[in-house]
């Protein structure tokens, strides 16, 4: 399933739609990048958004369900994350802004009411999941997290580190803990059996690109990284009758420290966050003051 493929599929029946949000997203992250990365031109998000759409289209194939609300659903499912040129500055989930311009839009397109209310409940149940969320909720929750997968996701992950500035060192210390703790639950997160048959190939391309760097990076003598895998309980805050579960949390941790060669250790903490639990891990040296600490939400292990 390619992008022409999402035309065929939208443009029949709504010709401007897909120009109408390409616009919305790439203005939206252009105020963004003015104030936060300045030179930055190009939308990355709009690209993240085909992906996502084209996945979306997929999964709804392998699910023999239609594909139309799916893609629409998936073409808006990032309209708010730069809500106004900014990211998260309130307690509103970005779903939330995404599900009231999709009703906007759509509405000017003149959409039918119900398929606009299918759309507009798909957003909002893919960050506020009762456990019996719309199927398009569920392809489109799926297809996110798939494209974040495999070579593509691996592409999207160096360009998104590249856009905050980091070297190569910082990006395995600050983010490739999250990575690999996100593929190895990948199966996990799926809330259809088509998204976990395609994320266990996709996980397992992830982890064994990442663990193969880490492994030439230590031939080379410029990196040597350890990785130490954990168990946390996963608390599903959503279900009172929901089991707690264990997560598998993947840490890759400096063998040694970069200031003076002692001991790294870590400590645990969570919190909860605007739409997830939030795992921290606060690393120091047992030598000297160096430490630094790298967060990210836990894996939503899923219920269906």
């Amino acid at each position: 399933m390619n992008c022409s493929s999402i035309h065929d599929i939208i443009s029949p029946r709504y010709p401007r739609l897909i120009e109408t949000v390409k616009n919305i997203i790439e203005e939206a992250e252009k105020a963004f990048n003015q104030n936060n990365y300045p030179g930055i031109t190009s939308s990355s998000l709009w690209d993240h958004t085909l992906q996502v759409a084209s996945m979306a289209a997929s999964l709804a194939l392998m699910e023999e369900t239609d594909t139309f609300i799916p893609v629409v659903v998936a073409l808006f499912h990032d309209t708010g994350k730069f809500y106004h040129g900014q990211y998260h500055i309130t307690d509103i989930p970005e779903e939330e802004h995404s599900r009231i311009i999709a009703a906007e839009v759509l509405g000017q397109h003149s959409m039918p009411e119900g398929e606009i209310q299918a759309v507009a409940d798909a957003l909002g149940a893919l960050y506020n999941d009762t456990g019996a969320s719309p199927q398009a909720c569920r392809i489109v929750h799926d297809a996110e997290f798939l494209t974040k997968l495999g070579h593509t996701g691996i592409a999207r992950f160096f360009i998104k580190q590249a856009l905050r500035s980091r070297n190569l060192d910082e990006i395995l210390r600050l983010a490739l803990s999250k990575e690999l703790t996100y593929a190895h639950n990948a199966p996990l997160t799926m809330q259809t059996a088509s998204g976990r048959k395609l994320a266990r190939t996709k996980a397992d391309h992830t982890i064994s690109y990442f663990e193969n760097l880490l492994s030439e990076l230590r031939e080379l003598q410029t990196a040597r990284f350890r990785i130490e895998r954990v168990k946390a309980p996963y608390d599903c805050r959503k279900s009172d009758n929901a089991p707690v579960l264990m997560v598998d949390i993947v840490l890759v941790i400096p063998e040694v420290c970069n200031a003076c060669g002692g001991e790294i250790t870590h400590v645990f903490s969570r919190q909860p966050d605007i739409k997830c639990e939030c795992l921290i891990a606060d690393l120091h040296c047992t030598r000297c003051d160096n430490h630094y600490s790298l967060s990210f939400c836990l894996p939503e292990i899923s219920r269906t």
